[in-house]
């Protein structure tokens, strides 16, 4: 006690002399209660969430769930941090394997007793009653949740965080997938269709656009075969269908028996029990509301597919030819090899001419691609 009495007088804090009795280094305190250790910035979030809000939380402040890599950083975290509270710890179970969403080795833990139970939707890691817990993401549970530890790795990363610079915060969302120049992330984190279009905006993306088949099937495997929304809505006028990129809509996945706009209220789309697509009213009711995949573009990209390799026309009718381009503004080309058996406007479309083979090429910046023409 006479310890921590002169510790005082120096003018530390309660946290920090505790810190140094409990050998945990001394902490200096930033803004916003943040404080650093070992080149880290943390900020303990005393709010009970599910474990998505809480990675969605980070993620929109360029940090990340706290990752405890070794009993003195869990000292540090306990100690000048969390105290008794239970809180998430940012690593998950992926294949059977847990891992931390920062990439660092997962070769320290400190499981609680009969943990892990390695339940099959115990996915999720939790600082619980001083120990580690895997569990569920709460909510689905009804349950509540817990508190939360936020981490930046490095001095930029939280200063773009003091300096609100979107653009650098987004840079540091981790847990991404990447596929053909874009990443993608799902976020469990059960919105309405406008919640989930601003939350992406939030972070700097925007809400999934999966605007070719494989493209579409890679969408899919992120959701965990779940009803999830995606960027695509007719609410302006029924039927007329547009992502929140303003691409084209020539793909499409719409399922065969639910796409019907029930009752003059379902505008807004996602998956539906299986990969296809489903029309939903904003709140999905009837299912609850629904997760979503965000997208970012790397720099400078430029994506272009066909949804078409080959199509057939008669001599003397015209057919239309269906690609995605990305970005939107990007100007697109298109060019016949055999202009005698089928030509092509610049508008992309096809005219028969006579009966043969022919081959369309479409041009988007360096990207190109061909589609195979036969008139009848």
């Amino acid at each position: 006690m006479m310890q921590m009495k002169k510790l005082l007088a120096l003018g530390l804090t309660q946290a920090m002399a505790v810190s140094l009795l409990a050998g945990v280094p001394a902490v200096e305190v930033k803004a916003n209660d943040v404080q650093t250790y070992n080149g880290h910035y943390y900020k303990f979030v005393n709010e009970v969430v599910d474990a998505y809000t809480a990675e969605y939380m980070c993620d929109i402040s360029g940090a990340h769930l706290v990752t405890l890599t070794s009993a003195e950083e869990e000292a540090f975290v306990k100690t000048n941090l969390s105290g008794e509270t239970d809180i998430w710890l940012g690593a998950k179970k992926v294949n059977g394997a847990w891992n931390w969403i920062t990439g660092e080795p997962f070769s320290y833990a400190n499981w609680h007793e009969d943990e892990p139970s390695n339940g099959d939707e115990e996915i999720f890691l939790s600082l619980w009653e001083g120990t580690w817990d895997d569990c569920l993401d709460i909510k689905s549970l009804g349950a509540g949740g817990n508190a939360y530890v936020m981490e930046w790795d490095s001095e930029a990363a939280y200063n773009a965080y003091v300096s609100g610079n979107k653009a650098e915060m987004g840079k540091n969302i981790l847990g991404t997938s990447a596929y053909n120049g874009h990443k993608y992330k799902y976020y469990g984190l059960y919105s309405s269709w406008t919640e989930a279009d601003e939350k992406c905006k939030n972070l700097g993306g925007y809400l999934v656009t999966p605007t070719s088949k494989k493209e579409d099937k890679f969408v899919y495997g992120l959701c965990n075969e779940k009803n999830t929304w995606i960027g695509l809505n007719d609410a302006k006028k029924e039927g007329k269908c547009v992502w929140v990129t303003k691409e084209r809509t020539d793909y499409n996945n719409f399922g065969s028996d639910v796409n019907n706009d029930f009752d003059g209220t379902e505008d807004y789309f996602g998956y539906y029990n299986g990969s296809t697509w489903n029309d939903y009213t904003n709140e999905a009711e009837g299912e609850g509301k629904l997760g979503f995949v965000c997208e970012w573009d790397d720099a400078n990209p430029i994506i272009l597919t066909t949804v078409k390799s080959t199509i057939n026309v008669k001599a003397g009718k015209t057919a239309k030819l269906l690609y995605q381009s990305y970005p939107v503004k990007k100007k697109v080309t298109f060019k016949s090899n055999k202009k005698k058996i089928a030509s092509v406007n610049k508008k992309g479309v096809v005219t028969g001419k006579k009966k043969g083979k022919a081959v369309i090429t479409i041009k988007c910046g360096s990207k190109k691609v061909k589609v195979n023409v036969k008139v009848k």
